[in-house]
This record gives C-alpha cells, structure tokens and sequence, in this order.
C-alpha cells in the first residue's frame, strides 16, 4: 500500500526532507572519494528527488525501484529527459539487470533498512559490489538502531489547495528479529472527499558494529557518519548511521 496505492502521497508528506543538502552530501562524497564518477545508480529512487538534482548537476543517473508507481512519479518528474533513466529492479538482484558500469552508488532513506534477513542484507551487498567498477563507492544510511529501541507514535502531515493528509505511525519492536514493525492510519481529505487507508513497514534495527561486519566482507569502510555530512562523524546518540564504502579493488582512490 505504501509504494503503490498510497505512493502519490509520498513527496507530500515528506516536504520535510531535505533532498537539495543530502544531494549536495553525495557530491562532497565524489568529490572526495571518487572524483571520476560519472555512471551513478540512485538504488530505491522511489519518486527520483535525489536523482532529477543529481543529473542536473551534470552525473549520468539510472534510478531503481520496485514500485512501477513510484517510478512513474519520479518519470512524470522529468518527462522531457532520458536522464536521469529509470528502470524497475530488485536491490537484491541489480547484478541480474546492470554489468559493472557505475561509479557510485547510493541508497538514502529507510530503504536499507527494510531488509529484514541477513540473507537479504547479504543478497544487496552482493549485487551492489558487482555493479559497481572496480573501486566503485556505495553511500547508504540507516536509522540508528540505539534510538529505535522504543516505538514512539509519530505524525506527518502535508497539505495544499484540494489535499490535506495526515498519516501516524505506531507500531511494536519485534526483538526476535531486530524489526520495528509499523502501523500506519492515512486521513485523507482529497477534492472535498474523505478516506482512511492503512499501511505496515518493518524497519530493521541496525547497530553500527553490526554493519561494520557485514559490508567489509565486500567493501572497505571509508567513513561511518552520523548524518549525511562528511564533518559528522558517528555518535552513539546520532540519528542515523550513514556508511561510506568503498568497493575492493582498483579504481578511484
């Protein structure tokens, strides 16, 4: 429901984020690490707003998700261009879709997050290092599982002319499987009409001595973040824990 039914609501409920300095972090990441980039692949792009600011800055971007509705938002976006591409694939599976032609690689937001296995975590880390030139560098972020200990009941809230929505989150912690299992209720008053639609996500609890071990089978840890600023480095109380990898072998340095 999140990414199809409900997915035309996604950038409206989210006006809070700020796609322009997270894209701005992303630069300062290539700038830094992989002055070559030109191929970035943007994995889970969903309605592509990372994506449209990166090609307009001159980079080569193919955008992935799983959602069709999703990526005919992030098309509508920027109908007028074949840049950035959007194709429709599984993060799990990208070496089955794409030969190892990208500079960069990114996954912002929860997407990361939703994997639910090790198998699955495995799976991503996999297909991302072969996609990747040799070299190549993936930037990716999660929430920061020592603040996701408790479930706090959460609202967003977007509004325009003919649209107002309210969505809140509650939801359990399932320590069995390290999963933060949410529940979401929508109010949407859409053109005079009303409805309420429901949605489920599972956010998986991740902690940064676990990450540290499960990517340096494949990459090397060029950074672990805080935020997604390079001058933020990981804090026990930060909000996120943002990886910067880079993928073993020659190549950018």
């Amino acid at each position: 429901m999140l990414y199809t039914k409900l997915a035309k609501y996604y950038d409206f409920i989210h006006t809070f984020r700020d796609y322009t300095g997270q894209v701005e972090f992303l630069v300062d990441v290539m700038n830094k690490y992989c002055p070559e980039t030109e191929a970035v692949l943007d994995i889970c792009c969903g309605t592509g707003s990372h994506a449209v600011l990166l090609a307009e800055k001159g980079y080569k971007v193919t955008g992935v998700d799983m959602s069709e509705e999703m990526l005919s938002l992030a098309r509508e976006k920027n109908r007028h261009s074949d840049n950035p591409l959007y194709v429709q694939a599984d993060m799990r599976t990208l070496n089955l879709d794409f030969d190892a032609v990208y500079d960069t690689a990114y996954c912002l937001g929860v997407s990361f997050a939703q994997l639910s296995s090790y198998n699955e975590i495995y799976q991503t880390l996999d297909s991302v290092h072969d996609v990747l030139k040799p070299g190549g560098v993936f930037v990716f972020d999660v929430p920061n599982g020592w603040r996701m200990l408790h479930v706090e009941t959460r609202k967003y809230f977007g509004e325009d002319r003919n649209t107002k929505v309210v969505r809140i989150d509650t939801g359990y912690i399932d320590k069995m499987r390290r999963m933060m299992h949410l529940d979401s209720v929508w109010i949407i008053n859409e053109g005079g009409t009303h409805s309420i639609e429901s949605s489920t996500e599972e956010i998986r609890i991740f902690f940064p001595d676990e990450l540290e071990a499960v990517v340096s089978q494949r990459f090397e840890i060029l950074a672990m973040l805080g935020d997604r600023s390079l001058s933020s480095p990981f804090q026990p109380d930060s909000e996120h824990i943002v990886m910067v990898l880079r993928k073993r072998g020659d190549g950018c340095t």
